[in-house]
């Protein structure tokens, strides 16, 4: 369980992609922030109540 942990504090970044194509980018910063790569459709929203926009979630 340890091992888990250490490799989560060690990702900074994660592509994020649906069975539809490429969503955007999850980073980790102060908080975690989400964003839709420039060319994400519709189709690729990662949840219902984050569709796609430019602005970061």
């Amino acid at each position: 369980m340890s091992e888990l942990l250490s490799l989560f504090n060690k990702i900074r970044r994660l592509e994020i992609i649906t069975p539809q194509g490429q969503a955007g980018l999850l980073s980790k910063e102060s908080n975690f922030v989400f964003n839709y790569g420039l060319n994400a459709e519709t189709e690729t929203s990662v949840s219902l109540v984050m569709p796609v926009r430019q602005q970061s979630y």
